[in-house]
């Protein structure tokens, strides 16, 4: 727009030339000065138009504010970005204001400062403010980038970024866009959402770790490792002699040397050659009542520590599973893991269907017999809380 108003004023009114009017070497704007003008203009939109075409354009997560992000300006705003880093707290204004109106000032006074000054003067000072210009851009630009290139926890927020945009478009392909906008398909997401309320809300006892060492780790934990709750493998671990008293589990919470801990040791001191099998099927009995289609071909494994739960073991002296058993002693094992019984048991362990009056220390999040408005976690929390863990 600014060409085509240029190019018709320029058709209109002629150059104004000076004292060169006359010289023989002045040609006419056209065609000499606008082929020129013309195809710089055209190199540059060829040159941004291989780039879209080569790397497109970036496509982003839906912006979130529950969402920790470490956002940047684009490339030709770093320079701004950078410089507000030597004037913090109080005085950012000198960089966002203070500066940039200055810049502008001295550039409308350039033309007065042209004619006050003679020819040589005039054209040191215009290649002056031209290279001072690019050398300043130049060095705050770099400064910004070389910094955030040797920034770990921003370059690690990066990838987690470009992770967070690819699951974004996987969802969006999935199951389109919702009538509420792109922002909810994360929104309602448990891998997105689980995370930041377990950061929130559990982290500070519970460790959510693989042998890996990432996730979650509780700085003081105080209560067992939920990496893989539920499970055949988590629950396995649970009945171990030496696990069910480590950190991993009971280790650090009043049951260190409660019954239950107890139990498991008599189990294994009176260990017979059938015990690691009868120990497994009850593992996966209990991870099937967290999965009922994780039985799958086990079935018939299944049934054994159905049984070895409501018998032999003796299980249901404390614990309540399905018809056998009574509540009260310890946590009811009926759809153990399952996405009720986490529910129910996030809402409120003091219930008599879980702890009672002997839990330790964890709180009712959601409690059904108190407002709303005292929970610690709304219906939704909770829900994408437990289809996290469930699915980790």
């Amino acid at each position: 727009t600014l060409l085509a108003v240029h190019l018709s004023q320029v058709y209109r009114h002629g150059l104004a030339s000076g004292t060169l009017a006359d010289s023989p070497r002045a040609r006419p704007y056209w065609p000499y000065q606008s082929v020129r003008n013309a195809t710089v203009v055209a190199a540059v939109v060829a040159i941004v138009a291989w780039l879209a075409w080569q790397r497109g354009a970036p496509l982003d997560a839906p912006a979130d504010t529950e969402i920790a992000v470490l956002p940047r300006p684009e490339w030709y705003f770093r320079w701004l970005f950078e410089l507000r880093r030597y004037f913090t707290g109080e005085w950012e204004f000198v960089a966002t204001l203070v500066v940039p109106l200055a810049v502008l000032a001295f550039f409308l006074a350039i033309p007065f400062l042209d004619q006050g000054c003679g020819r040589r003067v005039g054209t040191a000072l215009r290649w002056l403010v031209v290279i001072a210009g690019i050398a300043a851009w130049d060095w705050l630009t770099w400064a910004s980038l070389a910094r955030d290139a040797n920034d770990p926890e921003y370059q690690e927020a990066q990838v987690q970024a470009a992770e967070l945009a690819d699951h974004a478009r996987q969802l969006a392909d999935e199951n389109g866009i919702p009538p509420e906008g792109a922002s909810a398909l994360l929104r309602d997401d448990p891998e997105t959402q689980g995370p930041l309320i377990f950061e929130r809300h559990c982290a500070s006892c519970h460790s959510h770790s693989g042998p890996d060492g990432k996730g979650f780790v509780a700085a003081e934990s105080s209560a067992p490792d939920l990496v893989g709750f539920g499970s055949t493998q988590w629950t396995a671990g649970l009945l171990g002699p030496d696990a069910v008293a480590s950190p991993r589990y009971f280790g650090r919470t009043s049951f260190a040397e409660g019954e239950m801990v107890g139990a498991v040791r008599d189990l294994h001191a009176e260990a017979s050659q059938e015990l690691p099998g009868q120990l497994r099927a009850v593992a996966m009995a209990l991870a099937a009542e967290a999965s009922p289609a994780a039985a799958g071909s086990q079935a018939e494994v299944v049934e054994q520590g159905r049984q070895l739960i409501v018998g032999k073991l003796g299980c249901t002296d404390c614990h309540k599973f399905h018809d056998e058993g009574e509540l009260g002693s310890a946590p009811d094992l009926t759809g153990y893991g399952s996405r009720e019984w986490l529910e129910e048991f996030i809402r409120n362990p003091r219930d008599e269907r879980f702890y009672g009056d002997r839990n330790d220390r964890m709180p009712a999040f959601a409690d059904r017999s108190v407002s709303s408005e005292h929970h610690l976690l709304t219906d939704r929390e909770v829900r994408l809380l437990v289809d996290w863990v469930r699915a980790m």
